[in-house]
């Protein structure tokens, strides 16, 4: 019997990368992973479970943030000098049309 494939997830939040390889959030989007585990415009990531996104390309961000939908993943995060793990479960992954109509 086949197993029925998984739906693809991700964190729910809109990242930008510098330059300087340091990475932001720019997007919460209500009712997304993010937004219900707290993370706010701002905020900085400086890690993807345990790994440190500033050797990571924009590509490498968007695997390491995506997952099937409603596992876990943990986030080091800076917020205005403190340092935090901010544990978020993924959400659906909107295609760009039910981008449009939120």
């Amino acid at each position: 019997m086949a197993c029925a494939a998984k739906q693809p997830g991700t964190i729910g939040a809109a990242l930008g990368k510098r330059h300087d390889g340091r990475l932001f959030v720019r997007g919460v989007p209500p009712d997304e992973g993010a937004a219900k585990a707290g993370l706010e415009i701002d905020d900085e990531i400086l890690a993807i479970d345990g790994k440190s996104v500033t050797s990571m390309s924009n590509d490498d961000v968007r695997t390491a943030v995506r997952g099937d939908v409603g596992s876990t993943m943990t986030l080091l995060v800076e917020r205005r000098g403190a340092r935090m793990d901010v544990k978020i479960v993924r959400s659906p992954l909107l295609s760009p049309e039910q981008e449009q109509r939120r």
